[in-house]
């Protein structure tokens, strides 16, 4: 924090906008509003040039409108762009795991679906004449036995495939990146 109250105010004020990126400041004041306070246009206006100083119950309902801690209000330009981008991979990380729980699904009705053609065709190449050719029922086999294999593999062992093979993509592409 700074020393001087007046820049710490300042300080706010720039971080408020900075974090006001794409909402009004009308937006701001009826926030503000519907927490009890009686905030307007200009109320945000005079609090992001510093002109008028927070209480501790204004910055807190701040701090929980933009969704951050309430000492990222006076924190410096510095630390709030490094939360800011721990955010932006906090939210990457999260659409990954949506599309990794996605996959998950795909997996089942894919092995369902593997399940399924392979008992038809198993039935239709046993019911022609002379059912099925040794060279079919290994086929058939060596399906089976791999489906098995990768039907035992958890979630955990499949992760760990991933990381293997982005490594290698990594070293492929001539990057030194260890996948955590």
């Amino acid at each position: 924090m700074t020393e001087n109250p007046a820049d710490t105010d300042r300080l706010i004020g720039k971080n408020i906008r900075q974090l006001r990126a794409g909402r009004s400041q009308d937006e701001i004041a009826d926030h503000m509003r519907s927490c009890g306070f009686k905030w307007v246009q200009s109320t945000v206006w005079n609090v992001e040039k510093g002109e008028r100083p927070l209480r501790a119950a204004e910055l807190k309902a701040l701090a929980d409108y933009f969704g951050i801690a309430p000492a990222s209000l006076w924190a410096s330009e510095e630390a709030n762009q490094v939360l800011i981008n721990l955010r932006q991979q906090k939210q990457v990380l999260e659409g990954i795991e949506g599309r990794l729980a996605d996959l998950l699904r795909e997996r089942v009705t894919a092995q369902q679906d593997y399940l399924a053609v392979r008992s038809y065709v198993q039935d239709y190449l046993g019911e022609r004449e002379g059912g099925l050719t040794q060279s079919e029922a290994d086929e058939i086999s060596a399906l089976d036995k791999w489906l098995s294999e990768h039907l035992a593999l958890s979630v955990r062992q499949l992760a760990e495939r991933a990381r293997e093979r982005a490594e290698q993509g990594f070293a492929e592409d001539g990057m030194n990146v260890e996948v955590h």
